[in-house]
């Protein structure tokens, strides 16, 4: 170690790892806005270990948080499980869109052909410029007509003003998504509705981008979003909502407000408190007061 501290040019850090299961109430110190400025005196925020490891089941993450960021993911981590607990399957579209370069063109067929860039928050964008062979994967075509599933754009800007983008198949089309889409089945279908409002909402963007570092949207990332453990909490209200907003969709109307309307009851369903909600959401429209007597 001395040898290689005296022939360093760049930073060195060194750390001593211990493989076990941390105490109930063990915290972790992260650092926080630390430049050279601060080198004397560094600022952290604790966070209790388990809730990280809660939050972060397959990946062990450790998020880049601001000051009052890690009282919010305890309270996230307490209300909560991994999205993974609710998904049948996940899968980076139906096909390599490389690998099956072969596979379609241009030429009408009656097989669509859908990207990445066809999903929009609450949208999927039906008109497309390429067609799938007819008989190319007419097995996964017959089954992407037999399940709705919840579709989200695979690559986004990381200074995009959202990070995810989550919309429904329909099931009368005939259709494969390639890979730069990730392609949700859930074991209840009816929790359809429910789901894609929860990834569209501004509580689990604000929660993906504590770690992504990249403009992908990996399914291993989107497996252990933290959702609700009582979904069918608010399931009528968040479904009303959904509704509304699919319909004005089609129109191209503007859904503003029922989207903040949907945001509210999922800052309930994590149990959050009017201050855990500024600090998500800083411009919050509502006083405490109003907060609490919502919906």
């Amino acid at each position: 170690m001395d040898k290689c501290l005296e022939c360093a040019t760049g930073g060195i850090c060194a750390a001593i790892f211990s493989k076990r299961i941390p105490r109930q109430e063990h915290l972790v110190s992260i650092s926080i806005h630390n430049d050279t400025s601060t080198i004397t005196n560094p600022k952290f925020e604790e966070i209790n270990q388990l809730s990280l490891l809660k939050l972060y089941p397959d990946t062990n993450y450790i998020p880049l948080i601001s000051k009052g960021d890690s009282i919010v993911l305890n309270r996230i981590s307490k209300n909560s499980v991994p999205l993974n607990e609710y998904i049948q399957s996940i899968n980076q579209g139906d096909l390599n869109l490389t690998i099956s370069s072969n596979q379609f063109s241009d030429k009408t067929t009656d097989i669509k052909l859908y990207r990445g860039r066809n999903i929009h928050k609450y949208k999927l964008l039906q008109g497309v410029e390429e067609y799938v062979n007819a008989d190319f994967k007419n097995e996964k075509v017959r089954e992407n007509q037999k399940h709705t599933f919840i579709v989200l754009q695979e690559v986004t800007g990381t200074t995009d003003k959202y990070r995810l983008h989550a919309c429904l198949t329909d099931r009368s089309e005939r259709f494969l998504f390639g890979h730069t889409a990730n392609k949700i089945l859930l074991k209840d279908e009816s929790l359809n509705r429910s789901c894609m409002a929860l990834l569209n909402s501004k509580l689990l963007d604000w929660f993906f981008r504590k770690t992504s570092t990249n403009n992908h949207v990996m399914g291993y990332e989107i497996k252990q979003l933290p959702f609700p453990i009582d979904l069918k909490n608010k399931q009528t209200q968040i479904e009303a909502l959904v509704d509304e907003i699919l319909k004005r969709k089609k129109s191209n109307q503007d859904t503003t407000d029922l989207e903040k309307e949907i945001d509210i009851l999922v800052y309930k369903l994590y149990e959050l408190t009017y201050d855990e909600v500024k600090i998500i959401d800083k411009d919050f429209g509502l006083n405490e007061t109003e907060f609490i007597e919502s919906l």
